[in-house]
């Protein structure tokens, strides 16, 4: 197979259209299912369908191979499409030819012939002067009788289609770029926790997470303080919020959500004897620390569930996070021996579910339960996105070219025929044809009167 046919084939119009519905589709694909989720994501969202899924990474899509292929594949397609037009275009810009036939002249939609009684050197001058004035430049052949000029101006605007070519060629580009380099996390940081950012040595701290409210209590807006550490010291300290990020050497981190740290909450105990022999209590406690109920007895929380529910197997667990049937998991020691355990519930302290060998003398109510806050921290890196914007403006550039600068061509003749000479002028331009027709008719007319 040879270059030309394997140009040929690549500059199909066909395999365009077929690339371009293919990914099309696929970004259809990509938007409708969440990328880079856990496995366990897909399965609990997808079922069945999960394996598919997976397989054919749709759950990364715009990093899969198949995906970067179908873009490198339509970056083949416009260079082949760009080096079939480039030869001619090149020709016509570069190489013109000077028209010597009355004819391809007479045919053009602007065209106009008139006699002068100067001498044909004086026509020559006064048509070279007259266009020069109007930004014209020329290129001449012929001699004697018989003179033929080709006067061009705008001549970039050629290039306008070209130029959007090679926009779509950077953007591409910008895309595998991306698809092979780009990265997306998300960092769950607690106030004060540290956490490395890929593909950096750099480190992140939450400095601070703070939620804002309307009157009404409903959330306003929510953000974190965040600090760029190298080497254990910040370098940059921002506050980040909802579409309002911090940019740092390529990483952009954006505040994504927000959540509640159930694993280590802030809970409150009322306690009390149940003879009222001794005045009522309330115990500030976290997970697993102790607290002295009384003289040699000690309390401490095993475990909380925001949600409480027993499963068909008798197990406690929690329906979701928020804090529907908040219920602790309490035990009492006396040295190290287990003198109670159970349950106790915030919303219905009636089901309070204790167990002890011996009568139980004191009664408990879980009073109050605040969890952490954490922040979910998007860290991404886009090493295309500079190819991205570089390339959308070199596509504005030649569509201001295509679109605005319109090439614009003056074909003249000059012929001594019978001691009188004549000259016919011909115009034509792509596009701004109605603005090309009053500059041609003015330059006509200049001329008639100058000869």
């Amino acid at each position: 197979m040879t270059s030309k046919s394997i140009i040929r084939a690549f500059s199909s119009v066909k395999l365009t259209l077929f690339l371009i519905i293919i990914l099309v589709v696929s970004l259809g694909i990509g938007t409708l299912i969440p990328q880079q989720k856990s496995s366990s994501f897909y399965h609990s969202h997808y079922g069945p369908w999960s394996p598919l899924f997976l397989n054919l990474q749709l759950n990364d899509l715009y990093h899969s191979v198949w995906f970067l292929t179908l873009l490198g594949m339509l970056i083949l397609n416009t260079v082949a499409c760009t080096i079939r037009r480039l030869s001619p275009k090149w020709n016509r810009i570069f190489r013109p030819q000077v028209i010597k036939e009355k004819k391809n002249i007479q045919t053009l939609s602007l065209c106009d012939h008139f006699i002068s009684s100067r001498n044909i050197k004086k026509v020559k001058r006064s048509i070279q002067e007259n266009l020069s004035s109007y930004h014209y430049r020329l290129r001449e052949a012929g001699q004697g009788a018989k003179i033929y000029f080709l006067a061009r101006k705008k001549i970039m605007g050629l290039w306008g289609p070209e130029i959007v070519h090679t926009g779509i060629l950077i953007i591409l580009l910008g895309g595998i770029v991306s698809g092979l380099g780009g990265m997306t996390k998300y960092l769950s940081l607690r106030p004060g926790e540290v956490a490395s950012i890929p593909q950096s040595e750099y480190k992140i701290q939450l400095k601070n997470f703070d939620i804002e409210r309307y009157p009404g209590g409903n959330i306003k807006d929510w953000k974190s303080t965040l600090s760029i550490l190298n080497n254990g010291k910040p370098v940059l300290t921002q506050t980040i919020e909802v579409n309002h990020p911090l940019s740092y050497k390529g990483f952009l981190f954006y505040q994504n959500s927000w959540g509640r740290d159930w694993k280590n909450p802030s809970l409150e105990i009322w306690a009390q004897k149940k003879d009222g022999s001794s005045s009522p209590k309330t115990l500030h406690l976290k997970l697993r620390k102790k607290v002295e109920l009384e003289e040699g007895l000690y309390l401490s929380v095993r475990r909380f569930l925001p949600d409480f529910v027993l499963t068909a197997q008798n197990k406690a667990t929690s329906r979701s996070d928020q804090p529907r049937n908040p219920a602790a998991f309490i035990q009492g020691w006396r040295g190290n021996k287990t003198e109670f355990s159970g349950w106790i519930f915030a919303r219905f302290p009636q089901m309070n579910m204790i167990n002890s060998e011996h009568s139980l003398s004191w009664q408990f109510k879980l009073q109050d339960y605040s969890p952490n806050r954490f922040s979910v921290i998007q860290v991404s890196k886009d090493p295309g996105v500079n190819f991205i914007w570089a390339g959308s403006a070199v596509i504005m550039i030649g569509l201001l070219l295509a679109f605005y600068w319109h090439h614009r061509e003056i074909r003249i003749i000059i012929e001594k025929i019978n001691g009188q000479i004549h000259i016919w002028m011909g115009g034509t331009t792509p596009k701004g044809a109605e603005t090309f027709k009053r500059e041609f008719k003015e330059i006509v007319k200049s001329i008639r009167r100058k000869n």
